[in-house]
């Protein structure tokens, strides 16, 4: 089919159209159709070299495609019978032919194949309503063409033909040629463009290449442009260059995340897996052997092996592991557009025409001599360099955000050096650093988790504090007009009946009790309003906190007893101020508090203990008990776990389920650990706190 498509094109066609149906093929042209003499001399000869002696279209100076006059041979294997309708500008009458190929094929000489024509008149038309042109239609197919997946893999293949982009996908090109595909499922190559056209604008990267006058100048351009606009061109060195022009264009893609047009990340991969890699386009037709399954620039070679440095970008380009970001050939479109005939006579020209990018015989690919060694070069090294580019990129970035990166995304890039590193590395040595890289990885994350938590509470705690030093400071002038209420209703007493003071003296003794209880909870906010009490950084013992808490709790929670074991004078919490480890423990007394209501003994124990360098804090109560299984799910934020009876519930202190989280959002800023143990005999629940004295 290609080299159909390839004749319409020399015969300066601007527009083929190809029809597949069930019963046959139709390829049809607007060029510059043939005279019976043409068709004599040039068609039906096999071996001709007319096309590589002219060298270009006669009406639109095209480069000629074909050189071997072999190619029309290839149409017996997709049919049996060929009818040929062509007329050329100025003629009269239309050529009508009809090739036998059977009797060639019985022959066993495809050369020896004959044909019936005749001159016909008539007012027919070929491709876009052209008055001459060509008409080719095959018969007999060896092969079916009726499914969607038949038409739709012909279709492309057919759009492969052509570069994606460049001189030739312009309309307002004179030399433009458009290959239009029709078969029994409307709309199909359209459909095709347009997807395939969105998901080569998801582009990340794109490179340009240009060499001009290469045997004169021995130099070539790349121009490297990034999607933000970000812009790189580089002059490059090409000594005895043996190419003259080169046109490329690869785009590289991100194939993850989500991308623009509505493309679908696997349907980008898909096509890109079929249809990918880096295309050679020979005078403006693709050479087939070229593409996704041929690493001819040797990129999956060194993607796969994790090859660290380039051999062809100059010292200065040679940044630290930037191969490493060296595109999978699925992750590039390109094309790489060249034309054999003009390099040949330039070659000629030179008095070396071996020397210079030329076709197999076989149609298929370039012949591998230095002038194809220089091409690849070339390309391969604009992919170095948009590596290097990349790494460079990389390097900036995280050099801005180091300061503030956090540790878990700086575990990953440990972990990627050491994936880089790993064919330098011994296996052992390798497994074992992977694997405790690994488990270390675990606890940064799990860390980072519960930072996440604490970081949720910082909100709703700065409200509550803000809400209740407004509160304290507005209670104090409340209780001072108590006061004066007071002392009003005893003075009051002294002029009433004796049953009548007694009444008043008790309202006024119970405004008084209630005034005692409120300033021991307004005493609760003396380490928050004392500025030392907030501000001062030090060792603060511990048996002097514990005494100073529990006179600040006991008002709030009457019935409880307060054990204190005895505790060494020198065990001390680590550097903190008087108001966390005071919020601390007024937190952990409450809840503690709070577990006893409704037990006949309403007991909270506390010890201090050191052995082997680690001091521990317990906490132990009579309370209603915990399942150790679940303990650590207390200290989530709002966690509200407490089983407290119904005629209790109002006597319950805080029970907002923000106490616990507190405290160990605390404690691990004070480099403490907390949780729940096994608690003594005669005690439901211990909390223990330790930390190291070191």
């Amino acid at each position: 089919m290609a080299e159909l498509v390839k004749n319409s094109y020399d015969a300066d066609a601007r527009r083929c159209r190809v029809e597949v149906d069930e019963d046959g093929i139709l390829v049809e042209d607007d060029g510059s159709g043939m005279t019976l003499e043409e068709f004599r001399r040039f068609w039906m000869r096999v071996g001709t070299t007319h096309k590589q002696a002219l060298a270009k279209s006669r009406t639109l100076g095209r480069p000629l495609t074909g050189s071997k006059g072999v190619g029309r041979l290839a149409v017996q294997f997709l049919a049996e019978d060929i009818e040929i309708l062509t007329r050329a500008p100025g003629e009269d009458r239309y050529l009508q032919v009809k090739v036998d190929w059977n009797k060639a094929v019985s022959a066993g000489d495809l050369t020896q194949a004959q044909a019936e024509f005749r001159l016909i008149e008539g007012n027919h038309l070929f491709a876009g309503g052209s008055q001459h042109g060509t008409r080719i239609v095959l018969g007999g197919l060896k092969q079916s063409w009726e499914s969607l997946d038949q038409a739709r893999a012909l279709a492309q293949q057919l759009w492969m033909l052509q570069p994606p982009f460049g001189p030739e996908a312009n309309d307002r090109n004179p030399k433009a040629f458009s290959l239009d595909f029709v078969s029994g499922f409307p709309g199909l190559e359209e459909a095709f463009r347009r997807q395939m056209g969105s998901v080569l604008e998801n582009w990340e990267a794109r490179l340009i290449g240009r060499i001009r006058d290469g045997r004169r100048s021995n130099t070539g351009n790349i121009t490297l442009e990034f999607r933000n606009g970000e812009t790189f061109a580089e002059r490059i060195s090409i000594p005895d260059c043996l190419v003259d022009e080169a046109d490329v264009e690869i785009r590289i893609f991100r194939l993850r995340g989500k991308q623009a047009h509505g493309v679908a990340v696997q349907d980008a991969r898909d096509y890109l897996g079929e249809f990918g890699g880096v295309h050679i386009y020979d005078a403006g037709f693709r050479l087939p052997y070229y593409g996704a399954e041929i690493d001819w620039l040797d990129v999956e070679r060194d993607f796969a092996g994790r090859i660290t440095v380039s051999e062809l970008l100059p010292a200065e380009f040679k940044f630290r592991r930037s191969l490493l970001d060296l595109p999978s050939i699925r992750n590039l479109f390109g094309a790489v557009r060249i034309d054999s005939g003009e390099e040949l006579r330039r070659a000629e020209s030179a008095g070396d025409p071996e020397a210079s990018l030329r076709i197999q015989v076989t149609r298929d690919r370039l012949v591998s001599n230095e002038a194809f060694d220089q091409l690849k070069r070339f390309v391969r090294w604009g992919l170095d360099y948009y590596a290097f580019r990349v790494s460079v990129r990389k390097y900036e970035w995280v050099e801005t955000i180091r300061p503030v990166e956090p540790p878990e995304a700086k575990i990953d890039r440990v972990v990627e050096i050491l994936e880089d590193y790993r064919r330098e590395l011994p296996a052992a040595a390798y497994q074992d650093l992977s694997r405790e890289l690994t488990d270390y990885t675990e606890a940064v994350r799990n860390e980072a988790l519960s930072r996440e938590a604490r970081f949720g509470l910082l909100g709703p705690l700065a409200t509550a504090g803000m809400a209740a030093l407004a509160l304290e400071h507005e209670s104090g002038r409340e209780m001072t007009r108590l006061e004066r209420i007071s002392r009003g209703l005893r003075n009051l007493a002294r002029g009433v009946d004796e049953v009548s003071a007694a009444a008043i003296v008790q309202y006024a003794k119970e405004i008084d009790d209630w005034i005692e209880r409120v300033r021991g909870s307004r005493r609760l906010f003396s380490a928050l309003s004392n500025s030392e009490d907030r501000d001062e950084l030090r060792r603060y013992r511990v048996r002097d906190v514990l005494d100073l808490t529990l006179e600040l709790v006991r008002p709030l929670v009457a019935g409880v007893d307060f054990e204190v074991g005895s505790a060494s004078a020198e065990s001390r919490f680590p550097v903190g101020t008087m108001a966390d480890w005071q919020s601390l423990l007024q937190n952990v007394f409450t809840n503690a508090a709070n577990a006893t209501l409704g037990q006949p003994h309403r007991r909270v124990r506390c010890t201090i203990g050191t052995e082997r360098g680690q001091t521990a804090l317990r906490i132990e109560d009579t309370g209603v008990g915990i399942d150790l299984a679940d303990a650590d799910s207390f200290f989530e934020p709002f966690a509200r776990r407490l089983d407290v009876p119904q005629d209790y519930r109002s006597l319950v202190v805080g029970g907002q389920g923000l106490g616990l989280a507190i405290v160990r959002m605390i404690a691990e800023g004070r480099r403490c650990k907390v949780g729940f143990v096994p608690p003594r005999d005669g005690f439901a629940t211990c909390f223990e706190m330790t930390w190291s004295e070191g």
